[in-house]
């Protein structure tokens, strides 16, 4: 988890001062915790997570994390197998 976020991390510091501020870096913080960790876990544990992120990092504010085209191969996948699509699977991608 923590390699993933300090990879994100390396990557924002290339970038200029102007472009990169302490928000933008809790918020990258938050989002790389959150796609590294949330599939791993299960709902309840999924929102103890989330308000530990909250207590950790106030100032971000939760944003979900969409990949449209993940989720459309997600769904096609379903249709793909006769499978019954399950929405909390897929917004777990």
């Amino acid at each position: 988890m923590l390699h993933g976020c300090g990879s994100a991390l390396k990557e924002a510091k290339n970038l200029s001062d102007a472009e990169r501020d302490l928000k933008a870096e809790a918020e990258l913080a938050v989002r790389t915790l959150r796609l590294n960790t949330l599939s791993k876990l299960t709902t309840s544990d999924s929102v103890h997570f989330d308000a530990l992120v909250k207590d950790v990092f106030p100032s971000v504010t939760h944003v979900e994390i969409l990949n449209e085209k993940l989720v459309e191969a997600i769904k096609i996948s379903y249709q793909h197998l006769q499978l019954e699509e399950n929405p909390r699977q897929v917004n777990k991608n």
